[in-house]
């Protein structure tokens, strides 16, 4: 980046898309350099100008766009960047590990598509529930539910911080077994 700003933009969102895209690819101290300069994206000489960079992408279309590299392990340059919503940035990120179990892709579903976000928290709940008890990782069984209910019902001042240590929960998944959202 030049050091002295002539161009009176610092106050444009653009300029701070600019500089965070900067930071990003070049300061080894920023959070998000790993995933950016870490692994080899850069910025094209041309956009060390803040002038060029507006020049070449233009204004946002909206508060809600930033900008996007529609090849993902491709350099922040003009041919590769768009201004996108983060509904369209979420179809264009890279790939989950095999065993993950949301798609990417075409196929991925957004927090906007209720429908499928539903669908997807239901089989997860379900595997999760299912992997949980059924090989014995859960920390609360049928059988520890019921003797869970059991305690409190004959000691009804119990804490649920204090019924929860017994069994080797937290404080909430005892208040929700006892007051039968979990574990109905």
């Amino acid at each position: 980046m030049s050091g002295k700003v002539t161009h009176g933009g610092t106050r444009l969102p653009e300029y701070r898309v600019w500089a965070g895209m900067h930071q990003r690819c070049n300061n080894p101290k920023s959070t998000r350099y790993a995933k950016y300069g870490g692994r080899g994206i850069m910025i094209c000489e041309r956009w060390n100008s803040f002038e060029n960079f507006l020049a070449d992408m233009g204004p946002r279309p909206t508060p809600d766009h930033s900008i996007d590299r529609r090849d993902n392990d491709g350099n922040y340059e003009p041919g590769n960047c768009r201004w996108a919503t983060r509904s369209e940035q979420q179809q264009n990120k890279s790939a989950y590990p095999k065993d993950h179990r949301i798609p990417r892709g075409e196929s991925h579903w957004t927090r906007r598509d209720s429908r499928r976000a539903a669908e997807v928290a239901r089989r997860n709940i379900k595997a999760a529930h299912k992997s949980g008890a059924e090989n014995g990782n859960a920390k609360l069984t049928t059988s520890g539910v019921d003797s869970m209910r059991r305690t409190y019902a004959g000691n009804p001042t119990l804490s649920m911080a204090d019924l929860g240590k017994l069994f080797g929960v937290g404080r909430e998944t005892a208040r929700k077994v006892i007051r039968g959202v979990a574990w109905q």
